[in-house]
């Protein structure tokens, strides 16, 4: 059975090329943000969309990637019909849990901000930053099912580019100069960014899913309790993943003035920048994988996990050798305020290198029924995360953060690595082997 290779190369080089203008956008928003707002204000609004996006992960319940592995399976045997009715219970489920969610963060927006993270102004900002995590958690579910559908434009669009785009676009336009100016504008950029997806999303689903069998199937109520199941694995996952990414910045937050989140962020997030590409391609591939082990063809997912390990490594390794050699001047971009963040970017662009070598092992591991052993190397490396975290940050402050974050993402990769080879058979860190 043929898989389309051909067209799933034609939407790696388009997800890459948006994922790239997204990249962009963003390390251009960062740079604005960090500029317009100066180091303190901006450490703030980092802090509370750090908040914001560990709320909206753990609100998604883990269906984000089932949706994914779900709809590519449904779509490539002809079941499309079974599509739309589970969409629209995961849509209102997510709604409920993203919710709660918000009304929670609302309630307790003075503990939050006074009594974890000792600013007072934190409560105010987080007033705006509450309604933040609906919307966004609703877009996002979204591009999961464009994804799942194989509509990887749509995909990596309404991931980040769209909302980034218009936020971007506002801020120029209205100068925002405080962190809670900032969270409104943000609020607007979404609400507009949730229209057009919601548009879009019902034109797709009109011409991809078949509809007029809505009514004349009875497995619906099994479609959703299989994909919750999923999802409650899914879930721990989600956890842990948000504790190795977004930890330190907490834990900076609550031990170190908001420069240092800003610092940090900044380092963060232009240290992403070195696997865009593994994040661009697993958009395109992860229906396939999921697709190809649906019908057992398990050679094809070595070939192409193969093909997509190389590729990011070639990417990769030049983008480290930029980033270890002018992080000062990278990171200068933000401000002069930040130039203690030079350090910090190089061991942070070690660990996404290490990230991106790895290749699509997380992905694999989800697509194919692996989600019980992606949850246990997760959870090693949130166990390292926070750990590390209480640690080294109270001695060394944000360079004590990126070591304890590379050491987590590494250990967490190094693992699904090992647990690919266990159930698939195949090392995806071995580059040169032959199929």
């Amino acid at each position: 059975m043929s898989f389309g290779f051909s067209e799933l190369g034609q939407k790696t080089v388009l997800a890459l090329a948006v994922k790239a203008l997204a990249i962009g956008v963003l390390f251009l928003l960062n740079i604005i943000v960090s500029r317009t707002l100066g180091v303190d204000e901006a450490g703030m609004f980092f802090l509370v969309q750090t908040v914001v996006m560990i709320a909206v992960a753990i609100s998604r319940l883990g269906f984000d990637n089932v949706i994914v592995k779900v709809f590519s399976r449904y779509h490539s045997k002809g079941e499309s019909w079974r599509i739309w009715a589970l969409y629209k219970n995961v849509l209102a489920t997510i709604f409920v849990s993203s919710s709660v969610i918000a009304i929670i963060i609302f309630a307790l927006r003075v503990l939050i901000g006074s009594a974890i993270f000792s600013n007072e102004l934190l409560e105010v900002v987080l007033v705006v930053a509450a309604p933040c995590i609906i919307l966004l958690n609703i877009i996002t579910y979204h591009a999961f099912c464009f994804q799942g559908l194989k509509f990887i434009f749509e995909r990596v669009v309404f991931e980040s580019l769209a909302h980034s785009s218009v936020f971007l676009l506002a801020i120029l336009l209205l100068k925002p100069t405080t962190a809670l100016e900032l969270f409104t504008v943000y609020l607007y950029a979404l609400l507009a960014t949730l229209i057009v997806a919601m548009l879009r999303w019902f034109n797709v689903a009109r011409l991809n899913i078949n509809l007029s069998c809505y009514t004349l199937h009875n497995s619906y109520k099994a479609d959703f309790l299989s994909a919750l199941a999923s999802a409650k694995i899914m879930l721990s996952v989600v956890v842990t993943t948000q504790i190795v990414h977004w930890s330190s910045v907490i834990i900076i937050g609550i031990y170190s003035a908001p420069s240092d989140v800003a610092i940090f962020f900044a380092s963060l997030k232009t240290a992403s920048l070195i696997s865009f590409v593994l994040v661009a391609i697993n958009a395109a591939a992860a229906p396939t994988f999921a697709a190809l082990y649906g019908h057992g063809d398990i050679t094809s997912i070595d070939r192409l996990a193969l093909r997509i390990s190389r590729a990011t490594f070639l990417f990769t390794a030049p983008l480290l050798t930029l980033v270890m050699l002018w992080a000062d001047e990278i990171i200068l971009l933000f401000g002069s305020d930040f130039i203690e963040g030079g350090d910090v970017l190089r061991v942070l662009a070690l660990g996404q290198f290490v990230n991106a070598a790895t290749g699509p092992v997380g992905y694999i591991l989800q697509m194919t029924d692996g989600e019980a052993a992606m949850r246990k190397g997760v959870l090693v490396g949130a166990v390292v995360a926070i750990i590390g975290g209480l640690t080294l940050i109270p001695l060394y402050g944000i360079l004590g953060a990126a070591i304890v974050t590379t050491c987590a993402v590494t250990t967490q990769n190094l693992l699904c690595v090992w647990f690919v080879r266990q159930s698939l058979g195949f090392n995806a860190l071995y580059l040169w082997r032959k199929i």
